[in-house]
C-alpha cells in the first residue's frame, strides 16, 4: 500500500459505487476505477469491506417507536398472560400439595391405628395362649385327680368286694354252727354246752378286724 498509495477508504468507496450501480465490486473493476493498485493490496481491502458489510448486515438496526411501542404492548400482555397462567399454576400446586399432605397424614393416622391394634391383638393373643397353657395344665391336672379317684373308687370297689365275700363266709359259718347246734339239741334233748357254742363274735370280730 506504501507502494501505490491505496487505501481500504478508496478501495471500499469504489466497492460501493459499483454495487450502487448494479455492478459487482472485483478487484479488476475497483482497479479499473481507481487506474492503480496492486491485485494483492485491492483483494485484501475488498476481502475486509465485504466482512464489514456482512457484520452490519447481521446486526439489527433500532426498531422505530412504532414498532418499540407495539413489541412493549405484546410483550406486557404476554407478560401479564404468563403472570396469570404461572398464578394459576401456582394456585393448584399449593392445592395439590395441601392435598397430598393430608392424604400423607391420614396415611399415618390410619398406620398408627393400625400399629396399635396390631399391639394390641398380640396381647391379646398373648394372653389367649397363656389361658390356653392354664387351660391345659388344669385339665392334666385334673386328668391326675381323676384317675387318682378311679383308682380309689376301684380299691374301694375292691375292698367292698371282699369284705362282702368274707360276711358271706361269714354267715355260712354261722349257719353251719346253728345247724350243727340244733342238731345236737335234738339228738341230747338238752342245750348245747356253752363251751360247744361258737365264740360270740369270734371269728366275725377276727373278720371285721382283718
Amino acid at each position: 500500500m506504501a507502494r501505490t498509495g491505496i487505501t481500504d477508504e478508496q478501495v471500499q468507496q469504489v466497492a460501493a459505487e459499483l454495487e450502487a450501480e448494479g455492478t459487482t465490486a472485483t478487484v479488476s473493476a475497483i482497479r479499473g476505477r481507481l487506474g492503480t493498485g496492486s491485485f494483492t493490496t485491492i483483494q485484501a481491502a475488498l476481502d475486509r469491506w465485504k466482512a464489514d458489510r456482512e457484520t452490519t448486515a447481521r446486526t439489527a438496526p433500532e426498531p422505530p417507536p412504532r414498532v418499540t411501542g407495539l413489541v412493549s404492548l405484546v410483550w406486557t400482555e404476554a407478560w401479564k398472560v404468563a403472570a396469570e397462567t404461572h398464578d394459576a399454576e401456582k394456585r393448584a400446586f399449593t392445592e395439590e400439595r395441601q392435598r397430598l399432605e393430608k392424604d400423607r397424614n391420614e396415611l399415618v393416622t390410619e398406620v398408627t391405628r393400625l400399629e396399635g391394634e396390631l399391639t394390641a391383638a398380640g396381647q391379646h393373643l398373648d394372653e389367649l395362649r397363656a389361658a390356653v397353657r392354664a387351660m391345659e395344665s388344669a385339665s392334666h391336672e385334673a386328668n391326675l385327680v381323676l384317675a387318682r379317684e378311679t383308682a380309689g373308687r376301684e380299691a374301694t370297689q375292691q375292698d367292698a368286694e371282699r369284705l362282702r365275700e368274707e360276711v358271706t363266709q361269714i354267715r355260712q359259718q354261722l349257719t353251719e354252727w346253728v345247724e350243727r347246734a340244733t342238731r345236737a339239741e335234738t339228738q341230747l334233748g338238752t342245750p348245747p354246752p356253752h363251751s360247744e357254742r361258737p365264740p360270740h363274735g369270734g371269728r366275725a370280730a377276727r373278720h371285721r378286724r382283718a
